[in-house]
């Protein structure tokens, strides 16, 4: 099958993570499709009006970059945006059976417009966690848009249900088929657990304010004085150094936490081995990729109900779930954990059967839904 793939978000030269759970799927259904994929980026570094075409090979596909200036007032980012778009779609060779965009402001609607100039179905896959908050007045042009782009989209695919429901709330209307994340499975499982190591939390993240780290080693700060002997993780890719300043204010020595980064994700997949119970305090995910690889790695979590996590965390054997900003009842679920003691071996085992048999088939999922878009067009 020929596929044309259009994401805003890909892993580029100013973000080397941005969207990386995109390309993961990508890379994945290009083993058994022929792909091509269009991408846009903001770099600030050029010059302004300058548009940048990068044309590459990853592994079995073809991939069309574009960089733009994003600088000067909103009307001219988007204005420079879209012309980064059409520079992108010119340089595409593949005759498409379907289009498959992901992020449906602004992927889908770019998808939309593409789609009907080629006469081909399309499908959106959402990420973004702009539909579970409330929408900005100045953004109500974009919604307009992405209803409309919804309304002509042959499914509508998001990453939780959770994540359909903010959509629906938000007056997307469509044909909904909810679609995890594409996990690489191969990386995260468990293993037994050595008996000389401390009791170990693990966060794994980018370290922004949506993760919510001031909570997070608060609680724990408060948690560690009943358990001195517990060890926290930290692990991501953002600014070390506000965390740094947050341990140091809570008073914690460098026996109860560590902070690395960044990783890759086989050294993601070792520190889950290693740990104890995965730890996730943000405001907003959809789906949380890190929480199933957690749980694939045999870890029990502790994740605030931001969205998406309350759909993972399910039962009490996979995890507890907190109020978001609720700093006591997250130092009372650390606790908990602390006093009944690491899980075993079986336990962590089961754990992880259940995650991989509930996600890890979003390819085979995937290519059915392709199969009965392109059967219902004919």
């Amino acid at each position: 099958m020929k596929i044309i793939i259009i994401t805003p978000w890909y892993p580029n030269r100013i973000h080397s993570q941005d969207g990386n759970f995109v390309q993961t799927q990508v890379l994945g259904l290009a083993l058994s499709h022929d792909i091509e994929l269009l991408t846009v980026t903001e770099d600030n570094s050029l010059v302004n009006g300058v548009r940048e075409l990068e044309v590459f090979s990853d592994p079995n596909l073809r991939v069309i970059r574009c960089y733009y200036s994003g600088r000067g007032a909103r009307v001219q980012r988007i204005g420079q945006r879209s012309k980064a778009w059409k520079k992108a779609f010119a340089t595409r060779e593949l005759s498409p059976d379907l289009i498959h965009a992901h992020v449906l402001i602004d992927g889908g609607i770019m998808a939309a417009r593409l789609a009907a100039t080629l006469n081909v179905p399309f499908l959106i896959t959402e990420h973004s966690h702009r539909y579970l908050e409330d929408w900005p007045l100045y953004r109500k042009p974009e919604l307009w848009l992405a209803r409309r782009a919804a309304r002509h989209a042959s499914r509508l695919l998001p990453v939780s249900p959770s994540l359909k429901r903010g959509m629906v709330n938000h007056g997307i209307q469509g044909n909904y088929t909810v679609v995890p994340n594409t996990i690489n499975d191969q990386l995260y499982f468990p293993t037994p657990r050595p008996d000389d190591q401390p009791f170990t939390f693990l966060h794994v993240s980018d370290f922004s304010p949506n993760k919510n780290l001031e909570d997070l080693l608060t609680a724990f700060a408060a948690a560690s004085k009943k358990y001195p002997g517990a060890l926290l993780k930290i692990a991501g890719n953002g600014d070390k150094e506000v965390v740094k300043a947050l341990i140091n204010t809570l008073g914690l020595g460098p026996s109860q936490t560590s902070l690395t980064g960044p990783h890759s994700q086989a050294e993601v997949a070792d520190l889950m081995r290693s740990s104890d119970v995965f730890l996730l305090t943000s405001t907003l995910e959809t789906q949380s990729l890190v929480l199933i690889e957690a749980l694939l790695s045999g870890l029990p979590c502790i994740s605030t109900r931001c969205g998406g996590p309350a759909d993972i965390l399910d039962d009490k054997k996979k995890g507890i779930l907190v109020p978001v900003n609720d700093i006591l009842a997250l130092r009372k679920a650390m606790a908990d954990h602390l006093n009944n003691g690491p899980s075993s071996f079986p336990d962590r085992q089961q754990r992880s059967d259940a995650a991989r048999a509930k996600y890890t088939q979003t390819r085979s999922q995937l290519n059915g839904i392709y199969h009965n878009v392109l059967v219902a067009k004919t």
